[in-house]
């Protein structure tokens, strides 16, 4: 017996949900399902800003669909154009029609193993990025596992950092030396000493199909469409390049920059799971966080504010700096500081705009917090926030994200909080941003107690 319409509705939105928790582990996307009939889908995938809209065929139910939609702030930066595999939408199809052609026995699928259904789901993305780079059969089985072993080991107390390239073709550009190792677990040691001597950052690993087939430098092969897999502290990341993609609409922020070639972030692991990426800053939306926080701020002020963010943004560790006025952070820099880390004020931002790249890295390669002004002058670095435990915490954000959040909102009202954590989430708080929080907390125990109904 077939289950009811609404159930198959309300046990697809529980099922997504599940499976997307465990990829945005600190702020899920809202996720909205509703039962439609044929002529209500005018096509498969819809578009509109800040949010998906899926339809997908029910089984056995003839012209009914069932329409998906994803809200979520960062929801552009995980979708991409039709001709580039999309880890997002790949994912949203694959566990959706799972979901269905499994409905006639819908509890099997809820006590499923989420976690075994996303690794499998990231083996095969990785297949079909391979079908995008052209070739016919590739198993993702070895490289999955050697990827996600050598992102956790050490070796002589550091992380590996490395890149392998995949290209179409098997050629061997100007390459320092071949080799014909296979990507299997019993070959990992001279896999790891191979891939040490491509930690430098110019040069890159090459594979093709199962093998490593020597060492090259990354610059040779700007005019290739290929697959980048960047090993990095902790974690390992996918990245395409190619051609078409200067030519597309996705915002050059989404990029990185590597020997001469532009890469774009796919999607990243930790641990064997897929999980969201650092995403480009929304300008617009940090103009405004800006101008609202420092009443009467004049526009060359925002602007230097608005770069000096952005460069914090793709800074390769974790850090926290706050913006304050120039009162307060004199004050709050002689009250917090540790007597070793008092400090001249000096300029994080130069006469020409420039952001002081060389003064950022060093300042924010020690623990604690930057204090600046809104003319981007530094008052203090090294320091420890204090404040008072905050109703808004998220215990699984970390201690960056949530000592900002209680200084902010007892400390400095004053002030925005730009942190950026070790795994790479990005997060900037302002007065207002917790106060829509704790809004969202009120109406949610409403609904919880049956005050609100929705």
């Amino acid at each position: 017996m077939l289950p009811k319409l609404d159930t198959i509705k309300e046990n697809l939105e529980t099922f997504i949900s599940e499976v997307l928790s465990l990829i945005f582990f600190y702020q899920s996307p809202g996720i909205e399902t509703e039962i439609v009939s044929k002529d209500m889908v005018k096509k498969i995938k819809e578009r509109t800003p800040g949010q998906n809209i899926y339809h997908y065929a029910i089984p056995k139910y003839k012209d009914k669909f069932v329409r998906v939609k994803v809200s979520y702030h960062r929801v552009e930066s995980y979708t991409l154009p039709e001709s580039i595999p999309s880890f997002f939408e790949f994912l949203m199809d694959d566990i959706v029609n799972k979901f269905l052609s499994g409905i006639s026995d819908i509890s099997s699928i809820m006590f499923s193993d989420k976690e075994e259904i996303l690794r499998n789901i990231s083996k095969r993305f990785i297949n079909r990025l391979f079908e995008w780079l052209g070739y016919e059969r590739f198993s993702s089985e070895k490289l999955f596992f050697l990827l996600n072993f050598l992102s956790n080991e050490t070796y002589e107390g550091k992380k590996l950092e490395s890149k392998i390239i995949f290209i179409p073709r098997n050629e061997k550009v100007d390459m320092v030396f071949t080799n014909q190792t296979e990507f299997d677990r019993r070959n990992y040691r001279v896999i790891r000493k191979i891939l040490q001597l491509a930690s430098s950052g110019k040069l890159v690993i090459v594979g093709y199909n199962d093998k490593i087939v020597g060492l090259s430098r990354i610059s040779n092969y700007k005019e290739y469409r290929s697959i980048l897999f960047q090993l990095r502290e902790d974690f390992w990341e996918i990245m395409i390049s190619d051609a078409s993609l200067s030519k597309s609409r996705i915002p050059k922020e989404l990029f990185e920059r590597i020997e001469g070639i532009e890469f774009l972030p796919i999607i990243r692991f930790k641990n064997g799971f897929p999980e969201t990426q650092r995403t480009s800053i929304n300008k617009t939306m940090l103009r405004n966080i800006i101008k609202s926080t420092f009443k009467d701020i004049d526009e060359d002020k925002v602007k230097k504010l608005t770069k000096l963010i952005t460069e914090v943004s793709v800074m390769d560790h974790g850090l926290i700096l706050i913006i304050t006025t120039q009162e307060s952070a004199k004050y709050e820099s002689e009250r917090l500081s540790n007597r070793i880390f008092r400090i001249e004020p000096f300029k994080l931002i130069e006469d020409n705009s420039e952001v002081n790249r060389d003064i950022m890295s060093a300042i924010t390669s020690i623990d604690g917090a930057i204090i600046a002004d809104t003319d981007g002058i530094c008052y203090g670095i090294g320091i420890i926030l204090d404040g008072d435990v905050s109703s808004v915490e998220k215990p699984s954000r970390g201690s960056r994200y949530n000592s900002s959040l209680r200084y902010i909102e007892s400390r400095n009202n004053n002030a925005i909080a730009i942190v950026l954590s070790d795994d790479g989430m990005f997060d900037i708080i302002s007065p207002e941003d917790i106060q829509n929080k704790k809004m969202e907390e009120v109406i949610e125990s409403l609904i919880s107690q049956n005050i609100i109904v929705l």
